[in-house]
């Protein structure tokens, strides 16, 4: 089981590290209206739609860190 989560925490990783280079680009102004860009935001919009195995794992994660908080 614990291989499993190992598993996913590296997923998730390679996801919050996409999500973060996205929202650099997202920072650049919208005066900038360059077709790649704008088409690429695009396309990671639609594919990085959250699925509910993600979610799940996102929320064990959260409870993980509050049962470390509390000891």
């Amino acid at each position: 089981m614990k291989f499993v989560f190992k598993i996913l925490a590296k997923y998730v990783r390679k996801i919050n590290a996409r999500q973060f280079k996205m929202k650099l680009i997202n920072l650049i102004p919208n005066i900038i209206f360059d077709p790649k860009l704008v088409y690429r935001r695009k396309t990671y919009e639609i594919f990085t739609k959250i699925s509910n195995s993600q979610i799940y794992y996102m929320n064990f994660r959260k409870h993980q860190e509050q049962q470390v908080a509390y000891l």
